[in-house]
């Protein structure tokens, strides 16, 4: 292959590299998947009239806590 010409040398990232990529890349569609959620529930909320304002993360276990 190299007396051809098939053959190009590459470069390939260290192991801890590849490792943060992949968690950065599954929270990043963790947070998208979240923000999807949060968009459905407050569009379902409109169609009924009920408008939701800005929620905190502090706000949201404040609820959650006083729910149970």
């Amino acid at each position: 292959m190299m007396r051809t010409g098939w053959f190009r040398a590459v470069h390939v990232r260290p192991e801890s590299v590849q490792t943060l990529r992949a968690l950065r890349v599954g929270r990043t569609a963790l947070l998208g998947k979240l923000l999807d959620m949060v968009n459905a529930i407050r569009d379902s909320l409109g169609t009924f009239g009920l408008k939701v304002g800005d929620v905190s993360a502090g706000r949201l276990e404040a609820i959650k806590l006083c729910a149970c």
